[in-house]
């Protein structure tokens, strides 16, 4: 259903008045294999700030596995605060 819903999307944005085979052929892909991000360049320094970002997520989360023997628990939703008591 939600490749339906992309090649509608997809459709919509080309300014097409049906959805065309190859809409949904493109919502597929994209639904199956996400966007398509250009390919950076490593030697921007960016590049480099946010690979030891990364790293620094991962050690900590195999640091708190080894002390814990749990992962980190990582949301999107809004946390609950009701169930904090406040």
């Amino acid at each position: 259903m939600r490749c339906y819903k992309e090649a509608s999307a997809i459709s919509v944005r080309a300014g097409h008045d049906v959805i065309e085979a190859e809409d949904v052929i493109n919502g597929i892909d994209r639904v199956t294999n996400g966007l398509r991000h250009p390919v950076l360049d490593k030697t921007v320094p960016i590049v480099a700030m946010l690979t030891r970002h990364e790293l620094g997520h991962a050690i900590v989360a195999s640091v708190m596995f080894r002390h814990t023997g749990r992962g980190l628990h990582s949301s999107t939703s809004p946390l609950n605060l009701s169930r904090s008591g406040q």
